[in-house]
């Protein structure tokens, strides 16, 4: 839907309270009035409006007119603090190092001059990196020299307990008598 039949759309419902220009104590009701009825979009789609949404279009209206009912122009998605050039330049530096950390990369990025000091945030070079796909160090092979120690050639043959104070056995010096393990 363009935006200006969505403005129309959204002052059709709300023309019937600025007509009316209810006095306090009644305009809530006049809310509710329109927002229990059903509009329908010019695709023919039935569509209902909170009270509250009629309101905000009501002040938005008094406001700015008819413009202030057509939504805002949304940002451009994606990261404009960086130009492509000096994007390739900190992709490059992670790739060369894949170990190099996001503070060193904005470190050396900033005492070269690639780009301005403070422009550019962590989280800023983390989703230029992820966007290219470099934004994770390299895996490692596990290193598995030492998780064999306590190994057992079968189940239960080896078990291994940790607790401040065991259970009370019977002490083999002293028949009839327990002692803690």
């Amino acid at each position: 839907m363009p935006p200006t039949d969505k403005a129309l759309l959204r002052y059709q419902a709300i023309s019937a309270y600025l007509a009316l220009d209810p006095p306090r104590g009644q305009r809530r009701a006049v809310l509710d009035q329109l927002a229990a009825k059903t509009w329908t979009l010019p695709d023919g789609q039935p569509v209902r409006f909170a009270a509250e949404t009629l309101r905000g279009w009501v002040r938005r209206y008094r406001a700015g007119g008819l413009a202030a009912l057509e939504d805002a122009q949304r940002p451009r998605p994606g990261v404009q603090v960086l130009d492509k050039e000096e994007v390739q330049t900190l992709v490059k530096l992670k790739t060369e190092v894949p170990e190099r950390s996001l503070d060193r990369i904005l470190e050396m990025a900033e005492d070269t001059g690639l780009v301005p000091k403070g422009a550019v945030s962590r989280s800023t070079l983390h989703r230029v990196l992820a966007a290219h796909g470099v934004s994770r160090r390299p895996k490692r092979a596990a290193n598995t020299t030492d998780l064999d120690r306590f190994e057992a050639a079968a189940p239960n043959d080896l078990w291994q307990s940790d607790m401040l104070a065991g259970p009370w056995l019977p002490d083999p010096d002293k028949p009839g008598k327990h002692r803690r393990a």
